[in-house]
């Protein structure tokens, strides 16, 4: 039904931004990032590139595990716009990714602090971070699991829609 109604906006008005993203929810929703991925690029020549616009390629390519391909996006979407959604998105990128683990706890922070100011915020979706994921897993990759596994138990308490948090403590218990 929305993936209808999605692409009805956009042949009513093609190159709307809202409704590319839209469409290209429904897949990153259905973890099928790949899906996402082709329908923002299929669009990129007739859609206005909105930060939010970038920050949802770049969450596509992440959840591929394409961090390196996601990274200038990410970036792109915090230059536009460095809202806490954007900056998570990019401290996601660069932690997950093991890119830039001590600019992605700075991203994490600020975003954090940005999410406490904010009278309004975004809803939150299974596909997007949250500052307390990427905190847990920056903890992780530096070596100190258990610190790590207390973050993330604290994100899963935080965000129980985002099955990947589990899994990244699971993982933790198991290698460390």
């Amino acid at each position: 039904e929305a993936q209808s109604l999605f692409r009805r906006a956009l042949s009513v008005r093609a190159g709307q931004s809202p409704a590319v993203v839209g469409l290209a929810t429904i897949p990153l929703l259905q973890n099928r990032p790949a899906e996402a991925e082709r329908i923002l690029r299929e669009r990129r020549d007739t859609t206005p590139l909105s930060a939010r616009y970038h920050r949802w390629l770049a969450l596509a390519l992440a959840e591929q595990e394409r961090y390196e391909d996601a990274e200038p996006y990410a970036r792109r979407a915090v230059q536009m716009n460095d809202s806490s959604e954007n900056l998570t998105a990019l401290a996601w990128v660069l932690i997950a990714g093991d890119l830039g683990v001590d600019e992605g706890i700075e991203l994490a922070g600020r975003a954090q602090a940005r999410e406490k100011e904010s009278l309004w915020s975004e809803p939150t979706l299974p596909f997007l971070p949250s500052p307390e994921h990427c905190l847990g897993l920056a903890e992780i990759r530096r070596g100190r699991v258990e610190a790590g596994v207390i973050r993330l138990e604290e994100a899963a308490r935080l965000r129980p829609d985002r099955s990947r948090i589990q899994q990244d403590i699971e993982r933790a218990r198991q290698s460390g």
